[in-house]
Formats: C-alpha cells, structure tokens, sequence
C-alpha cells in the first residue's frame, strides 16, 4: 500500500544519500506516489528542499509534485526553484500549474500581463481550473478589461468554475457589442445551466440584440422551460414564413420542451 510504503520511506529519508535518493527511489515511478506521500510528513525544512530539488533534476514534472507536497509554509521556496530553470515559459507555467499549490497562483498571474497572447490565454484557462479564490478573484476582475481578447479568454475560463455570482456576471455579456464574446458567453452558460437564470434569458427573448435573444432561445429550449413557448411561437410567426436563423432556433426549442424528457 502507498501509505505504507511512504512510512517506511518517511524513516529512511533522513539517512539516505543523494545518491540514494536519486537512483533507488526519485528515479522509480513505483515510489512516485509514496515519496508525495511522504513529503507532506517530513519536519525538516533542509531535507523537503533536498529532495526537491533532487527530483527537479531527474524530472521536472516530479520536481513539481513533490514541490507542491511538502508543508505550506515551505511551499513558496520550493516552488520558487521552479523559477531558476532554464525553459520556456509555457513549461514554466505548466510546471507552476502542476505542483497545485495555493502559492503558486501569484506566479501564474504575473503571467497574464505577458506580450505573447498565447502566454496570456494559457495562463487565464489555467486559472479557471483552479479552486482557488485567489484565481477566481483575479478571474473575475478581469472580465472588466476592456481587452475583449483578454474577457473571452475570463469567460471561457470561468465556465470550468461553478458559481451562480459568475454566471450572473458573464450573463451580461450576451448583450454586448463585441460579437466575438456571443460564442464563448453561449458555451460557458451552457456547461452551467441554472434555473435561477431563467428570468434574465426570459427578458432578453425580447433584447433588440439579434445575438442575445438567439442565445436566450437556445439556452431555455435546451432547459425545457414551457413557460416560454408563447413566445417561442411569437418568435417564430416574425419570420412570416421565411425562417432566420433565430426562428431555425425557435423551432428547434420548442421540439425540445415538447419532447419526452430524456
């Protein structure tokens, strides 16, 4: 059993040699997880750095691992060994992502600011699959940006996060200008359907925003909400037997409420 295992490995660890360490337990995937295990145990500062840092230099995603494995109050020298390594920034990120550390979210934010967008938009997905507050905080004042790039990137983001306060929040940007932000709003309300929205999607059935009263028709056809098919049948009959695609949408709602539940 790994925990076991990580007790005895918890004894030995003070009396082994870097040598040791290295080649008959860092390098063995079998001790992989009771050596994560075991980090989160060890009292002595000295040693948690010492194993570290010899599991950075056998493998940088153990080194990661067990950076994020050992006591909280050492997690920010560990994880700072990440920052002298010499590899590119995205490894670097990743790296900062996989110890999943509560520390590690200052260093990954740093990053948003970066003049590659590539760097940017990575760095504000990863956020979104944190469960931290920190992440989430720093996620939703971003949506204020006025980088429509950088908002997309938030909402898309924030999709990973379930909470009624963003829902709410990103469900104001169905009415914006920026057309861009209509697909990414549409995916992130959908992986996040709520009852408690329905409401706001009601009213915007009647938005003079062509995009917003599309999303709205789709997102209460695919709740089943039969309270809104007056007004899908309305919706429809504007076409005058020319169907748009917002009545295309309508039809397709309303053979969904109507439909057996599945």
């Amino acid at each position: 059993m790994p925990e076991y295992t990580a007790q005895r490995l918890l004894e030995k660890l003070p009396n082994l040699s870097d040598e040791q360490l290295t080649w008959d337990y860092l390098n063995d995937v079998l001790f992989t997880q009771p050596m994560a295990i075991a980090m989160g145990f060890v009292d002595d500062k000295d040693l948690a750095l010492r194993v570290v840092k010899l599991a950075f230099d056998i493998d940088l995603k153990l080194g990661a691992l067990l950076a994020g494995k050992v006591k909280q109050e050492w997690q920010q020298e560990t994880i700072s060994l990440i920052d002298n390594l010499d590899i590119p920034v995205l490894v670097r990120i990743r790296l900062v992502n996989q110890t999943q550390s509560e520390a590690a979210i200052p260093r990954v934010i740093k990053f948003i600011e970066h003049k590659d967008s590539t760097v940017s938009s990575k760095v504000i997905l990863s956020l979104g699959e944190s469960d931290s507050e920190i992440a989430k905080n720093k996620l939703m004042s971003l949506l204020e940006s006025e980088d429509h790039n950088l908002v997309g990137n938030t909402i898309a983001a924030l999709g990973n996060i379930h909470s009624e306060e963003i829902i709410f929040k990103i469900i104001e940007y169905i009415e914006s200008d920026d057309f861009t932000l209509h697909s990414v709003t549409q995916y992130t309300l959908e992986q996040n359907k709520s009852e408690k929205m329905i409401p706001r999607l009601v009213q915007l059935l009647n938005s003079e925003n062509f995009s917003a009263r599309t999303i709205a028709v789709i997102l209460l056809g695919e709740m089943r909400y039969s309270p809104a098919v007056p007004k899908l049948i309305e919706i429809i009959d504007e076409g005058e037997g020319e169907y748009g695609d917002l009545q295309e949408k309508a039809v397709i709602a309303l053979s969904q409420i109507n439909s057996p539940a599945g």
